[in-house]
């Protein structure tokens, strides 16, 4: 046998009782199966990614980044942007906590009352740049308002990459909302208090400060812990978007109504005026109020509360029915038009036009033949009759 280098070191590790597991992917001190660049802790064969996770000792088992909490899995992306136009993403989940209150019921599965989300972008002891996320009130998914004190959001941005000097320090965000799409605590009923409890959150968050300081982004969170003692839900913390039933959803939900209380204001109510704009339009005839609401754009309609005046020009004669117009769609008549002997076209009622018979001269049988033709010497400048 002709010995090689490889085969000489072969050799020696069987003779020495080594192995060769993990080669190739960093070495397993514990011998638990898991390379130490696996392993979060290479000394401890009982700690691997998947390890049966002990409660309540402190101690993160299976490597899911979280001391107690079984098979966690966590994503939020969050972005902030902020008034001088500066803008940085923070990974909520570098280092998090979750912890929630139930209901529990002998034939229902458990359900969510509130919980709070600890929204950490560091590890470092000595930085602080976490997001703290509390919800109460909690029933399913929805709508939750964080103008209400049922829900708030505080942002520590003491020490965040990206973040400008201005904008170290500790901000609430006064307006916006919590968006719960998913909240799952499982199929099973009965009292889980004292035992492990999976609970999954699937939810969208946007909320800002009335300096202008922006935060938004997704949240995802699969985990398995130890389950409190039982609460009962009292009250529902979660809204209605469109209180008005216009099917428009209000500016604080990322909606287009500048007024939810008003069902005739909303984005596109004015269509006739700017489909793009939220306006008031009362009387539905497709143009805007002058004179609205607070936070609603103006229009151009003279009398919001009667369809049949707008600032449309039909006839296309200069005048509008808000320029009292009296016929929009003859081009003939409108207040700037001047009344004849017989026609009656200036809008206002009679014949009101400064000529006489006299300012006529009749073409017919006889010389007042008022069923012949007729012109307006007032009108023949040059005197040829015409």
């Amino acid at each position: 046998m002709i010995r090689t280098p490889a085969t000489t070191f072969l050799a020696f590790l069987l003779a020495t009782g080594c192995t060769t597991k993990g080669a190739g992917s960093g070495v397993d001190e514990d011998g638990d199966g898991h390379p130490a660049d696996e392993d979060c802790n290479d000394e401890d064969a009982t700690i691997y990614p998947g390890a049966p996770e002990i409660w309540d000792d402190g101690i993160d088992q299976d490597c899911d980044g979280v001391a107690d909490v079984e098979g966690a899995l966590c994503a939020a992306d969050l972005t902030l942007n902020f008034p001088d136009g500066s803008s940085t993403t923070l990974d909520g989940c570098t280092d998090w906590d979750f912890d929630a209150s139930f209901e529990y019921d002998p034939d229902d599965a458990p359900e969510v009352n509130d919980f709070t989300f600890t929204l950490g972008a560091t590890t470092e002891a000595d930085f602080d740049c976490r997001i703290e996320l509390a919800q109460e009130g909690v029933c399913g998914t929805g709508f939750y308002d964080h103008r209400e004190a049922t829900g708030t959001t505080t942002m520590v941005l003491m020490d965040c990459s990206g973040v400008a000097d201005e904008y170290e320090g500790t901000f609430d965000g006064a307006q916006g909302y919590l968006r719960i799409d998913t909240l799952d605590a499982g199929s099973t009923p009965g009292s889980f208090a004292g035992d492990p409890l999976s609970t999954t959150l699937e939810a969208h968050l946007h909320v800002w400060t009335d300096g202008g300081i922006d935060l938004e982004g997704d949240l995802a969170l699969t985990l398995v812990q130890v389950a409190g003692d039982g609460e009962e839900q009292t009250d529902c913390a979660d809204v209605d978007v469109d209180v008005d039933g216009d099917g428009y959803i209000a500016l604080n939900f990322d909606g287009d109504d500048c007024d939810d209380a008003d069902p005739l204001t909303y984005l596109g109510a004015a269509e006739s005026e700017d489909a793009a704009a939220c306006m008031t339009d009362a009387d539905e005839d497709g143009w805007g109020d002058a004179s609205p609401g607070a936070g609603v754009t103006p229009g151009t309609d003279c009398d919001d509360g009667d369809a049949s005046l707008d600032p449309a020009d039909v006839d296309v004669d200069g005048y509008s029915t808000c320029d009292d117009d009296c016929d929009d769609t003859d081009s003939a008549t409108n207040p700037g038009a001047v009344d004849t002997l017989w026609l009656d076209v200036d809008c206002v009622p009679g014949l009101t036009g400064d000529l006489s018979l006299a300012d006529y001269t009749f073409v017919g049988e006889e010389a007042k033949d008022t069923a012949g033709n007729y012109y307006t010497t007032a009108d023949d400048d040059d005197g040829e009759g015409h």
